[in-house]
């Protein structure tokens, strides 16, 4: 992964500079698939199939271990990432 940082500025027509950061390549590597028999309709992570799904928080907490629907309405927003012996994705809980 390469991260890219510019600093860029901008001149008004009274010559003041506005400066800012630009970040850009900063992810999570998380390939954003979909997994068999497993959906996220913004609240609720489906598991048709009911694999052993595994939910970590952003910092890479675990969070939930469970082969059956998992609600995430009383999680905090953010990243969360859903591990299964199929493979991984990535979920954006939004509320």
């Amino acid at each position: 992964m390469r991260t890219l940082i510019s600093i860029k500025t901008l001149e008004t027509a009274s010559a003041a500079t506005l400066g800012y950061l630009k970040i850009e390549g900063i992810g999570t590597d998380v390939a954003q698939v979909r997994l068999a028999g497993i959906s996220f309709d913004g609240q609720i992570i489906r598991n048709e199939n009911k694999l052993d799904l595994k939910v970590f928080d952003a910092l890479g907490r675990l969070i939930i271990s469970s082969i059956e629907d998992v609600n995430m309405k009383s999680n905090p927003k953010g990243l969360y990432i859903i591990k299964s012996n199929y493979g991984t994705m990535k979920i954006i809980l939004t509320k």
